[in-house]
């Protein structure tokens, strides 16, 4: 059995240099030190927004996800992506065993308080194929369905004073792209890698981590406006509308870099809350 997961948090500035943090194992407490922090805390970048960053947000995604029963003869174990006049649905088996249903739209388009079941499942049955996967599957015992954000978005600045981000916290994709996990995966390797050489003496080391993720944000974006493109029955919502213009956000790709403000240090940090080196 794998051993209890260990927790960090609170990070300080040492008076001799680097960061301190609390650690938490189960029930016993401690500290560490690092010279680095790698802000791998989602969306909420909580390191670097705690310093200044600021996040970007390129459109008004929302995903509105339920949990459904698997039935007796649910044995599809690839994932289903639907378009519909005000959005997409996904759906696919999930462990433990059960269906995952979920509704991506804008979050004007749907009401501003949680979707109740019978709303959801009532545009559910609007659909073609995605109603078919679903039938004869209520909802698990308890489940409710859950809004999230699933924007595109970007971290501005993605590195700072003895800090970097990673994964969600430096940039988010649309769920349409399937590009979490790998961005995950590349975003962390590469900022490891950043820091191992900027330590080395790279004075270029943080720029070009940033670079890679811009260009990989606008090879992103290019194919994003490309695939919206191909959805062409509902000219007149305003999902694909938005999708369409080519002032939408995610496809004119304003980029916040252009500014070149500095980089937010530790004595920026909001309240004189922050810790200095």
């Amino acid at each position: 059995m794998p051993g209890p997961s260990t927790t960090v948090t609170h990070p300080t500035a040492h008076p001799a240099g680097g960061w301190e943090v609390a650690t938490r194992t189960g029930a016993t407490t401690g500290t560490a030190r690092c010279r680095w922090l790698i802000d791998a805390t989602g969306r909420r970048a909580a390191l670097a927004a705690r310093y200044g960053a600021r996040r970007v947000t390129y459109d008004r995604l929302i995903a509105v996800h339920l949990r459904l029963a698997s039935g007796e003869t649910d044995a599809e174990e690839a994932s289903l992506v639907e378009a519909v006049p005000d959005g997409w649905w996904h759906t696919a088996p999930h462990n433990p065993a059960h269906r995952l249903l979920t509704y991506f739209t804008d979050s004007d388009l749907v009401p501003a308080a949680p979707v109740a079941p019978r709303t959801l499942l009532d545009l559910l049955a609007a659909t073609r194929h995605t109603a078919m996967r679903a039938r004869d599957r209520p909802p698990l015992p308890g489940a409710v369905p859950r809004r999230c954000a699933a924007s595109t978005t970007r971290l501005h600045p993605v590195a700072g004073d003895h800090w970097i981000a990673a994964g969600d916290a430096a940039v988010t994709y649309d769920p349409l792209s399937s590009q979490g996990l790998l961005t995950a995966l590349y975003s962390g390797m590469s900022a490891g890698r950043a820091v191992d050489a900027h330590l080395r003496g790279d004075p270029d080391a943080l720029t070009s981590y940033a670079t890679g993720l811009r260009d990989t944000f606008r090879a992103y974006a290019h194919a994003h406006r490309e695939i919206h493109r191909c959805e062409i029955r509902w000219p007149d919502h305003t999902f694909w509308q938005r999708r369409h213009t080519p002032s939408h956000p995610a496809t004119a790709l304003p980029d916040p870099e252009a500014a070149r403000a500095p980089s937010p240090s530790r004595e920026a940090a909001p309240n004189g809350q922050g810790p200095t080196r």
